[in-house]
């Protein structure tokens, strides 16, 4: 009983470990095929909100000379909330 404790902390850690593999994997295979910045971004947040399993994820450009950030991909939030 006391092995199966300790096994199943190392297979959901190999899972895990798959699973981000075949996203970088994916992206990976975006890009080569010509995927657009905006679209490797897109695909980017996606992957990271599941591989994170949360519902939101966004990326966010720092625009130092106007003291702002501009959001270039997001994924969860209504088209409106991500401004």
């Amino acid at each position: 009983m006391a092995s199966r404790a300790i096994e199943e902390p190392v297979i959901n850690e190999k899972v895990e470990k798959s699973r981000a593999r075949s996203g970088s994997d994916e992206l990976g295979v975006s890009a080569l095929h010509g995927s657009s910045f905006s679209q490797l971004l897109d695909h980017t947040v996606r992957l990271t909100a599941e591989g994170m399993q949360s519902e939101f994820c966004k990326v966010m450009d720092h625009i130092p000379t106007k003291r702002c950030f501009l959001v270039r991909a997001g994924v969860g939030w209504g088209r409106t909330s991500l401004v």
